[in-house]
């Protein structure tokens, strides 16, 4: 799996301090207000600076025979600079080198050596035996379902991708205290952001996809693995170890109940985490025979980015105006929570979304309801 990130920032990569110059410009300058790009048009729950981005292809150029897992360079890097004295850090990784921990930590130490520092912080660990699965491998009752799900998304049954439209969410402080204000007592102060927007996304995705109620569906979400084995992974460790939790139920159960059901199913998972459960799934993903397909409505996956510093870097000139993801890596299936700031200077998160245009616009107007109903 390759993804893109890329940051915004305020001038150039360099570290380099000139006299300022004044450039004409070559006509006169239309006295109109334009955004920085178009996703600003768009009238959902935020008009704000990130993803989709128009012109991406030419931000991140796609390098041929860069996309697939094997035998593709493992990291490209492109610096755009921009014609108002910014730039834009862009990088396309292969996800079998490093996962999202990983990246920001060699984007901060990238960051450190531009600022001046000879070496990181932290030095980077690249100790991937630490992750090799036992011989035979060892499954325990304590792992689920959901550990099928990463190797079964290459044989996702899936429209095919110009069919999609691809929208942002942008959910502030009003937003999210309007949804846990809408939980039992029991489970307001029980469930963390990222439990409340990702049970009412993945309620409100189920209703605008209307799948057949029988229908199984999950929601997944990756988890940090690195300080539940035995022992500790060390600090620095770049590669993958992320495992994979998530509940599932039926959709005629996920509509028909209020939202609080979601959020308790999303709540139960995370308490479930067990540290056998890591081991285990290690050993899980060597190969085990045939996987089951998934599609559109029976799966949904979120990582949560907002703690990983991505908005924190710094190549000696400030902080990016956005830092994240370009793209989600499995459009209609995956996406991210990733902090962002409105253009009041609002922080919260945002979370892009990729369904058929049918399926985008329903989404939205159940997204607007439940958020609307859930305001006093």
């Amino acid at each position: 799996m390759n993804m893109r990130l890329f940051s915004t920032l305020s001038r150039s990569l360099t570290v380099r301090r000139q006299r300022p110059a004044l450039v004409l410009p070559a006509i006169p300058t239309p006295r109109e207000t334009k955004q920085l790009s178009d996703v600003d048009d768009q009238q959902d729950l935020g008009e704000e600076l990130h993803p989709p981005f128009p012109g991406l292809e030419e931000l991140v150029f796609n390098v041929p025979g860069s996309n697939a897992i094997l035998h593709s360079p493992l990291l490209l890097i492109q610096v755009t600079r921009l014609q108002c004295g910014g730039f834009i850090f862009a990088i396309r990784f292969n996800h079998a080198m490093a996962d999202g921990i990983g990246l920001a930590q060699f984007k901060i130490a990238l960051a450190e050596i531009a600022r001046g520092s000879s070496a990181p912080s932290v030095s980077p660990v690249w100790m991937r035996e630490l992750l090799i699965a036992q011989d035979p491998p060892r499954i325990t009752s304590s792992v689920r379902h959901e550990i099928d799900f990463l190797p079964s998304i290459i044989r996702a049954q899936l429209p095919p991708e110009e069919d999609f439209v691809r929208k942002s969410f942008f959910f502030g402080k009003s937003e999210i205290s309007a949804l846990r204000a809408s939980l039992p007592l029991y489970l307001r102060n029980k469930c963390s952001d990222f439990v409340v927007l990702t049970a009412c996304l993945w309620r409100c995705r189920i209703f605008a996809l209307q799948p057949d109620p029988d229908e199984e569906v999950s929601v997944y979400y990756t988890v940090n693995a690195r300080s539940r084995f035995h022992p500790p992974l060390p600090i620095g460790y770049y590669g993958n170890a992320l495992a994979i939790s998530g509940e599932q139920t039926t959709a005629g159960e996920l509509m028909k109940n209020p939202y609080y059901y979601a959020a308790e199913l999303v709540m139960k998972s995370t308490v479930r985490i067990k540290e056998k459960r890591f081991e285990s799934a290690t050993d899980k993903l060597s190969p085990l025979g045939k996987l089951p397909k998934i599609s559109l409505e029976s799966a949904y996956m979120v990582s949560d980015l907002t703690r990983l510093g991505f908005d924190e870097v710094d190549f000696g000139w400030g902080k990016p105006v956005y830092a994240g993801p370009a793209a989600e890596p499995i459009p209609g299936i995956s996406t991210f929570h990733i902090s962002a700031n409105n253009k009041h200077g609002e922080k919260g998160i945002v979370v892009p979304m990729s369904l058929p245009g049918f399926v985008m616009e329903r989404l939205s107007e159940e997204l607007k309801k439940v958020v609307s109903n859930s305001k006093p």
